[in-house]
């Protein structure tokens, strides 16, 4: 009975032991969760701080494009409107051109005709 005493109280004391060990485990786990809360509340904070800091930079940026877009469709307007009244000057310039050029041809057909003339006179006065 005696190693069965001694037995026990072997276990009684490993158990208090380990209740000690597994206590004083338990306070310094507390205290490291406790670091780590406090970690993670700092993330947090600097997450939040920086979707905001995002948020203002993308509200800035979408201020800039949309008044580029403004500044630029005014510009493109205007741009358009030369084109389409020089693009009727140019298509009024050909048709005078394309008119010149039947003048000329006619112009050089009628000194043809002349020189034809010309010809055939001084032929018949022997000169030439």
């Amino acid at each position: 009975m005696a190693s069965r005493y001694a037995s026990e109280q072997y276990v009684g004391k490993v158990r208090d032991e380990l209740k000690g060990d597994i206590a004083s485990v338990r306070d310094e786990l507390k205290g490291d969760i406790r670091a780590v809360g406090v970690v993670v509340e700092r993330i947090e904070s600097q997450v939040r701080s920086l979707a905001e800091s995002l948020g203002a930079t993308r509200e800035d940026i979408d201020r800039k494009l949309t008044a580029l877009e403004e500044r630029l469709s005014a510009r493109i307007a205007t741009l358009e409107q030369v084109v389409r009244h020089h693009s009727s000057e140019i298509q009024s310039l050909r048709l005078e051109v394309a008119e010149l050029r039947l003048r000329f041809d006619r112009r050089d057909l009628r000194l043809d005709e002349l020189e034809a003339r010309v010809a055939a006179v001084e032929k018949r006065l022997g000169v030439g």
